[in-house]
C-alpha cells in the first residue's frame, strides 16, 4: 500500500539562499550524479532497453524545475547505496529514511509512504508481524530499508541478505527459506514481471512504515536544499500528481474503494427510487461526506501555506503569527495559538502567538504544564506527554472544568493540542479550537501533526541560527579586542625596551671587561635577553599587522612575488648553500603583500629546518576545482604527523630555542594570510623525509 506525500516539508529549505556548488557540463547547467537500482518496479526498472518508473520520473522533474542536468548510473541496490556514501554519487531518488541512515546521507522531504509485508509460499500461514518472524529463516533484499529495520530491532531469527528483490523471492518460491520481507508493493510487481509462483504477500506490516525521500550525498546541504525546493515546486503546479498517477495510483486503496463503490452506488440508486428513507440516509450521508472532504482540502491548503511561511521565515515571531494566522483564516478554526512552557515553580504555558477570535480567553486561561488542574487540558497534556492531545466536546470533557464556561462565551467546541518538539526537546504546544464539536477527524489530525513537526524544526531552525550569528559576532568583537589589545601592548612595550636595550648594550661597551666574569657574564644575560624581547615584539607587532592590514584582491603575478620573496632570503639561501627552484606560476587574484608573506616564511622554514645535506626547495601551483592550490617541498628534517596541527598555533616551537632560531611565529602568520585570502594551509611530512606545505588560493573569475 502507497500513501502520497502529497504536500511536502519546507523546513529543509530555511538555510540561508542556495549556493550552486555543484558542477557544471558544458551547457553551464549544474550536474548531478544520480544512481538508480534497476530491479525496484513501479519506482525503478528496466523496459525495452530504458530506465523508466516513478522515482526516474520524479528526480527528473525536479532536476528539471531546478535547472539541473542529471548524469545517471544504475546498479543493484547495495552497490548504488555504498556509492553514495562513499560520495560517488550525489543523489539516490527512492531511498527509505531510517536513523541509522542519517549520519552517512541527507534526506530531503518525504515525498512517498508505503508499507512491507512478508511473501511466503503458498500453503504455508501468512506472518503478520515481526514477532511472528522470530527464529525464522528471512530473506532481505542487502542494504534495504527491511534489511536495517530487522538489524535495528535486534533481529533474532536468520538474515539471508540477496542482491535483488526478484532473487529474494525466488530462493523462497523455492523453499530454500521461510519468508521475503520487503515492499508489498514492490514484492507484487516483481511476481508478476518475473512469473514467479507458489508465492502469496502477507498483510502490512504495522511495526514500521517505509518514508521514501531523495538520499543525498552527505555534506551537500546546498543540493539537498534545491531539491527541497524542486519538490515543493512539482507538488505545488500538479506536476507530482501527474507521475503518482501514472505509476502509483492503481495500488492507492481510495482509488480501489472507488471501484465498489460504482456498483453501490448504482444499487443504492435503486433502493432510493424505491424507498425515500433510503433517500433521506444517502443525503446524509453525502452531506457528512462533502464537509469532511472540505475540511480535508482546508486543512491541506493551510498545511501548504504553512510549509511555505516555515520555508520563507526569518524570525520566530512572523513564522508563529504567519502559521496561527492561516488556520484560522484558511482551515477555519475559531482560535490557533502557540504556547511556551516556562520552567517556574507553577510550570506556567506563556501565549507567545495567537490568532482568531480570543476575547480576553488566553489572558485568563492561567493554563499551566504541571500534572495538576490547570495543566490536564489540551495544551498541557501535550507538552508535558510530548503526544497530540484531543477534546472532541469542551462541555463534555471533565479536564476542561477550569476553562469551560469561558470556552463557551467564545465559542470554542473542540480542540486539539499538537506538541511542538526538536530534537528530543519541547519548544512549546499549537493548539487550535473549532467552533464545533468532534471537529478535527483522523486525516486532519495527521496533517496538523505534520504541521506541528515542520513548525518546530522551523523554530529549532531560527533559533540555531540566532544563536549562530550571536556567537560570531561576539566572536569578532572578541578578535578584535584582543588583536587590538597585542598590537597596542607590543607598540607601548617597544619604547621602554628600547631603552633597556640601549643601556644594557652601553654598559656592556664601558664596563665589560672591567668587572669580574660573573658581571661580564650578567651584563651578557641583559642584552641577549632584551634582543629576544625586541624580536618577540617586532614578531608579534608583524602578527598583529598581519590580520588588521585590508585585504588587497587583484591579478597578482606569482612568477614576480616568488621572485621578490627569494630576495629578501638570498643571504639566507647563500649561507646554507641552498637552492630553490620552482614549476611555471600562474597569474592569480590573490593579495599580492599576504601571497609573498607565505612564501617568503615557507621557503625561509624549509632552508632553515635542513639536515647535513644542502637544502633543496621546490615551489610548485596546480589548478583543482574552484581553486589553486600551492605547494612549498623541501628535503629537510621533516615534522611528526601528531605536531601537524600545533606548528600553525601562535608561539608553538618544535625545538629547543639553541637548536634553532625563531619564535615560532612564521607558521602562524602564514595561517592568518592564507584564511584571509579564503583560502587553507596544511601539511604532509614525515621525519627525516622532508616536508611539503600547501595552501590553497580560490580561483576567482
Amino acid at each position: 500500500m502507497v500513501r502520497r506525500g502529497a504536500v511536502f516539508l519546507g523546513a529543509a529549505l530555511l538555510m540561508a539562499s542556495v549556493v550552486p556548488c555543484v558542477p557544471a557540463d558544458a551547457a553551464g547547467r549544474p550536474a548531478v550524479r544520480v544512481g538508480s537500482e534497476v530491479e525496484f518496479p513501479p519506482y525503478a526498472f528496466m523496459r525495452d532497453g530504458k530506465l523508466v518508473g516513478y522515482s526516474i520520473d520524479l528526480i527528473e522533474a525536479v532536476a528539471e524545475t531546478m535547472g539541473l542536468d542529471i548524469e545517471s548510473s544504475t546498479g543493484t541496490w547495495d552497490a548504488q547505496w555504498d556509492a553514495l556514501v562513499a560520495g560517488r554519487l550525489d543523489v539516490l531518488p527512492i531511498v527509505a529514511i531510517l536513523p541509522e541512515r542519517r549520519s552517512l546521507v541527507e534526506f530531503s522531504v518525504p515525498h512517498t509512504r508505503t508499507f512491507d509485508a512478508f511473501f511466503v509460499a503458498k500453503g504455508r500461514p501468512p506472518i503478520h508481524s515481526l514477532q511472528e518472524a522470530e527464529n525464522l529463516e528471512i530473506v532481505v533484499m542487502r542494504s534495504d530499508a527491511a534489511h536495517h529495520a530487522l538489524l535495528e530491532r535486534g533481529f533474532r531469527g536468520r538474515l539471508v541478505p540477496v542482491a535483488t528483490i526478484p532473487e529474494g523471492l525466488a530462493l523462497v518460491a523455492a523453499g530454500k527459506h521461510d519468508a521475503f520481507l520487503g515492499s508489498k508493493l514492490i514484492g507484487v510487481m516483481a511476481i508478476k514481471t518475473h512469473g514467479l509462483r507458489g508465492l502469496k504477500p502477507g498483510p502490512p506490516i504495522r511495526e514500521y512504515e517505509r518514508v521514501f525521500a531523495f538520499g543525498v550525498k552527505k555534506g551537500r546541504r546546498d543540493l539537498l536544499e534545491r531539491l527541497n525546493e524542486g519538490l515543493l515546486i512539482v507538488n505545488t503546479n500538479g506536476e507530482y500528481d501527474r507521475i503518482y498517477g501514472r505509476w502509483l495510483s492503481f495500488d492507492d486503496p481510495w482509488r480501489k474503494l472507488e471501484k465498489h463503490l460504482l456498483p453501490a452506488a448504482g444499487l443504492a440508486l435503486a433502493v432510493v427510487l424505491l424507498a425515500g428513507l433510503w433517500l433521506v440516509l444517502l443525503r446524509r450521508e453525502v452531506a457528512q461526506r462533502t464537509a469532511a472532504l472540505k475540511r480535508s482540502s482546508r486543512a491541506l491548503e493551510a498545511l501548504g501555506r504553512c510549509n511555505e511561511a516555515v520555508v520563507r521565515a526569518i524570525d520566530e515571531p512572523a513564522l508563529l503569527e504567519s502559521v496561527c494566522g492561516t488556520i484560522v483564516s484558511v482551515a477555519g478554526h475559531r482560535l490557533a495559538w502557540v504556547g511556551y512552557p516556562v520552567d517556574d515553580e507553577r510550570k506556567t504555558v506563556r501565549p507567545v502567538s495567537s490568532a482568531g477570535c480570543d476575547d480576553g480567553f488566553l489572558k485568563e486561561a492561567d493554563i499551566t504544564w504541571a500534572d495538576d488542574e490547570r495543566g490536564r487540558g489540551p495544551e498541557g497534556t501535550a507538552i508535558r506527554t510530548k503526544a497530540v492531545d484531543l477534546c472532541r466536546d469542551l462541555v463534555r470533557d471533565p479536564r476542561m472544568a477550569p476553562w469551560r464556561s469561558r470556552a463557551a462565551r467564545c465559542g470554542y467546541a473542540s480542540a486539539v493540542a499538537l506538541p511542538l518538539c526538536a530534537e528530543g526537546r519541547v519548544l512549546g504546544a499549537l493548539t487550535i479550537y473549532s467552533g464545533g464539536t468532534d471537529a478535527f477527524d483522523e486525516g486532519e489530525v495527521a496533517m496538523l501533526r505534520e504541521l506541528s513537526e515542520n513548525l518546530a524544526f522551523g523554530i529549532a531552525s531560527l533559533r540555531a541560527r540566532s544563536e549562530r550569528a550571536a556567537t560570531l559576532k561576539e566572536l569578532a568583537r572578541s578578535n578584535a579586542e584582543l588583536e587590538q589589545f597585542a598590537y597596542v601592548a607590543s607598540h607601548h612595550l617597544k619604547e621602554p625596551l628600547r631603552t633597556i636595550t640601549s643601556f644594557s648594550q652601553l654598559l656592556a661597551r664601558r664596563y665589560g671587561g672591567r668587572l669580574d666574569a660573573e658581571a661580564d657574564e650578567f651584563i651578557g644575560f641583559t642584552v641577549e635577553g632584551a634582543a629576544t624581547m625586541q624580536r618577540h615584539i617586532d614578531d608579534l607587532l608583524s602578527f598583529s599587522r598581519a590580520r588588521a592590514l585590508e585585504r588587497s584582491i587583484a591579478a597578482v603575478d606569482c612568477e614576480r612575488v616568488l621572485s621578490e620573496a627569494l630576495s629578501g632570503l638570498k643571504a639566507q639561501v647563500d649561507e646554507s648553500r641552498g637552492r630553490v627552484a620552482h614549476d611555471p606560476l600562474p597569474v592569480v587574484q590573490a593579495d599580492a603583500c599576504r601571497l609573498q608573506q607565505v612564501l617568503q616564511n615557507l621557503v625561509a622554514n624549509a632552508l632553515k629546518f635542513r639536515g647535513e645535506r644542502p637544502p633543496i626547495v621546490h615551489v610548485s601551483a596546480r589548478r583543482t576545482g574552484d581553486d589553486w592550490v600551492f605547494s612549498v617541498r623541501d628535503n629537510g628534517i621533516g615534522i611528526e604527523p601528531r605536531h601537524f596541527e600545533s606548528i600553525f598555533r601562535i608561539f608553538h616551537r618544535l625545538h629547543p630555542k639553541g637548536e634553532f632560531p625563531g619564535n615560532g611565529l612564521g607558521l602562524a602568520i602564514c595561517k592568518q594570510a592564507v584564511e584571509a585570502q579564503g583560502g587553507r594551509i596544511w601539511v604532509e611530512s614525515r621525519p627525516g623525509k622532508g616536508s611539503t606545505f600547501y595552501f590553497t588560493i580560490p580561483a576567482r573569475a
